[in-house]
């Protein structure tokens, strides 16, 4: 976690819950998969062709 920026201290006032959230959007952050710009939402003619 030190490499997310979190210390020790910190850690012991975080739920696990929150400790996974941050972990995650950080995760996120450095792939390439976190980018979400090229999706839209899909349409009920998309549901249809499916």
């Amino acid at each position: 976690m030190k490499e997310i920026g979190f210390s020790i201290s910190e850690l012991e006032t975080m739920s696990v819950g929150q400790a996974l959230d941050s972990l995650e959007e950080y995760v996120e952050s450095k792939s390439d998969n976190g980018k979400r710009g090229n999706t839209r939402r899909a349409s009920q003619a998309d549901f249809d062709a499916f």
